[in-house]
């Protein structure tokens, strides 16, 4: 009985490693995705804008996190498995080539640090950033 339960925690482990790393790796890169687009999206608007767009972001960031799950298991009822690998493939290319064809604000230079304003007091917080 011994030997069993030690090659059975063996199997398990090993099978827990097996999807938890892809799953890590996964959740790595949406996180780098999120805060780029988040970088992204701030440079382009003013001072003055940021906390309405960063409201907004984290609206619908939530908003994938409520729905996303139950889209996934109803693709995966429908398609299996490489219906889903196909479907999350197919977002985040969209999603590259809507990045690569709209060009970085930053590297069209759309983005300056000038004042949006004339602010009397001096204070440098009323500028766009980079």
């Amino acid at each position: 009985m011994g030997m069993a339960q030690s090659a059975m925690t063996f199997v398990t482990a090993a099978c827990n490693g097996f999807f938890l790393g892809p799953l890590a790796a996964t959740l790595g890169s949406v996180f780098i995705l999120s805060s780029s687009l988040t970088a992204e999206s701030t440079g382009r608007v003013e001072a003055g804008l940021k906390g309405s767009l960063l409201g907004t972001e984290h609206a619908l960031f939530s908003a994938v996190r409520v729905f996303s799950p139950s889209m996934a298991v109803t693709v995966l009822d429908s398609y299996g498995v490489l219906g889903l690998t196909a479907s999350s493939a197919a977002i985040y290319t969209s999603a590259t080539a809507l990045w690569i064809l709209s060009g970085g604000a930053v590297a069209r230079g759309d983005v300056k640090n000038e004042p949006v304003a004339p602010d009397p007091s001096g204070d440098k917080a009323n500028t766009k950033d980079e």
